[in-house]
């Protein structure tokens, strides 16, 4: 690795910043030795990412040579934290290649309405707003001032008549 605009020891001191340990070392050092153009825009193609870290300590150490990658997918040089394909890709791409299709209309109208826990739902809000619109009736009828709804909703109206 040549950088004329980078001090040895400045690439020394990113390096042991970035690799922590004797055996990840070595297989970055076989990887760039295979694989050089990693260092020059190709770290997208990088199959650890213990290169884009060196990359990035080497860029802010002050080399001119090194170029962080771009984002295979949609370009921007940004950081690539995910690998899809055998590519670093950023976060926003992988959340776009896991992304579910949405339902189309006929899909829509194929499928149930509710599971079985939001039936029992609905069916206890409805229970809820029987009753109070019974005790709302109830009281309307002996002159009292209604019962609040839970939630500080207003009671429906009564739809049955008393007599």
């Amino acid at each position: 690795m040549t950088d004329p605009g980078l001090p040895a020891e400045a690439a020394a001191a990113a390096i042991k910043a970035t690799v922590t340990k004797q055996a990840h070392l070595q297989k970055l050092a076989w990887l760039l030795h295979d694989e050089p153009g990693l260092l020059t825009g190709d770290g997208a193609k990088a199959p650890f990412p213990v290169v884009l870290r060196l990359i990035d300590a080497l860029c802010e150490a002050g080399a001119t040579r090194i170029r962080r990658p771009a984002c295979p997918r949609c370009q921007r040089v940004i950081t690539l934290g995910k690998q899809r394909d055998g590519l670093r890709i950023c976060r926003n791409c992988c959340a776009r290649a896991r992304a579910v299709p949405a339902r189309n209309a006929e899909q829509r109208a194929s499928r149930p309405l509710a599971t079985a826990r939001a039936a029992r739902c609905v069916r206890t809000a409805w229970s809820a707003i029987r009753s109070t619109s019974r005790t709302a009736s109830a009281a309307a009828a002996a002159g009292r001032s209604a019962p609040a709804c839970p939630k500080g909703r207003s009671a429906p109206p009564a739809t049955h008549a008393t007599s």
